[in-house]
């Protein structure tokens, strides 16, 4: 279904195989029974895939700024990268709210 509907979307030239699948819906993990995804699933599988996308871009954004590093801002890449750690952990952070509970944090006040 989900190849269905993806060819149906007008300028969406993405054909997906039974491996794509697979590996999208975490060996049919997100799927219910019926070897469907409920909205929920889906969600996830997507906030997954956009997630990996913004890891990607921000890996390629770090090599540009290593490289440019002479004429530029100095302090770029290490923005870039902490940047890079909060997406690579957002879904920690997310659990830990729909749980109820707390990702514990690093205080400086212990570090003085």
């Amino acid at each position: 279904e989900i190849c269905d509907g993806l060819q149906g979307l007008e300028g969406f030239p993405v054909k997906l195989s039974l491996e794509d699948l697979d590996t999208l819906t975490e060996n049919r993990a997100l799927c219910n029974d019926d070897g469907e995804l409920d909205m929920a699933s889906f969600e996830r599988l997507i906030r997954y895939q956009l997630q990996l996308y913004v890891i990607r871009i921000l890996a390629a954004a770090m090599e540009k700024a290593g490289r440019e590093q002479g004429g530029g801002d100095e302090h770029a890449g290490v923005v870039l990268f902490v940047l890079k750690l909060m997406v690579a952990n957002m879904s920690d952070f997310a659990q830990a709210n729909a749980a109820g509970g707390r990702i514990a944090s690093p205080s400086f006040t212990d570090a003085c």
